[in-house]
């Protein structure tokens, strides 16, 4: 949605409907690779081919002192670093420039230049700062060529932010720091129990209201930053400890004052 602000924006992304054809959903294969599919060859798997051979297996097996033989699957992997994806794009003279978050720069100077017919030395792709990435922004997504063809059309610099999620997330990450998560010690030996997130409780889907909704408000703020614009990510989790608190007073007229607030703090 190309808008000349951001209110208008999200007041015409409201008013889009899309329509969506439900498909079939395969978690992992099973151990008889059952519902296993070949990857096609394509540019995303950075090799360009999704087999390939070397050596003699057979021959070294046969010959090997220890045999072992297992089957592993890879689960399904969701990337959520914290720094959020974004990319600012501008057009001058008919070449475009992005100051993008990405671990490629030469994948996305080669995506831009198949999608507006040019040669790749015509584009100039910066990345000064990737944030967390994890291989996600090794890749090349919808969000990079919008805010190129969007630059394009409207004639000025166009930035593009996947934040919302973002913010959800941290407010997801103040919940749990409000409700559940918690560092114990014993105090005979002076040692943290949980010397790891394995002995943490972290909020799951069930504990986190359903409706979590997040407004950008508009303004300037050069103390936050040269440029006037505040980061996103962790600022999600500031304030949602002490909302949480001021909601389990008017429900129960108890005040706390120390994290996490758990049942028993309320007896």
């Amino acid at each position: 949605m190309l808008s000349e602000t951001l209110v208008d924006g999200e007041f015409a992304a409201r008013l889009v409907r899309a329509e969506v054809e439900p498909a079939d959903f395969t978690s992992h294969p099973g151990g008889g690779r059952a519902g296993a599919v070949v990857p096609r060859e394509s540019g995303y798997l950075f090799l360009g081919f999704s087999e390939f051979e070397h050596g003699d297996v057979d021959a070294a097996l046969e010959v090997a002192p220890v045999r072992h033989e297992a089957t592993y699957v890879q689960p399904s992997r969701h990337h959520n670093p914290i720094e959020p994806s974004a990319t600012l794009a501008e057009w001058h003279d008919g070449e475009p420039t992005l100051v993008d978050a990405v671990q490629w720069v030469y994948g996305v100077r080669t995506v831009m230049a198949a999608v507006f017919g040019l040669p790749p030395e015509r584009i100039r792709v910066r990345a000064p700062h990737t944030g967390g990435g994890f291989g996600c922004k090794g890749f090349i997504w919808p969000h990079q060529i919008l805010a190129a063809a969007t630059a394009r059309i409207a004639g000025r610099p166009v930035r593009i932010a996947l934040s919302r999620a973002q913010m959800i997330g941290g407010i997801v990450w103040g919940w749990g720091k409000a409700t559940l998560e918690a560092s114990h010690h014993d105090e005979h030996l002076g040692r943290w129990l949980s010397k790891d997130l394995a002995g943490v409780a972290l909020p799951v889907n069930a504990d986190i209201p359903a409706d979590i909704d997040v407004a950008f408000v508009e303004e300037v703020d050069e103390v936050a930053s040269p440029i006037g614009g505040k980061r996103i990510g962790e600022l999600g989790a500031t304030g949602v400890d002490a909302a949480v608190a001021d909601a389990v007073f008017h429900a129960t007229g108890r005040r706390n004052r120390e994290l996490p607030i758990t049942p028993d703090k309320l007896i």
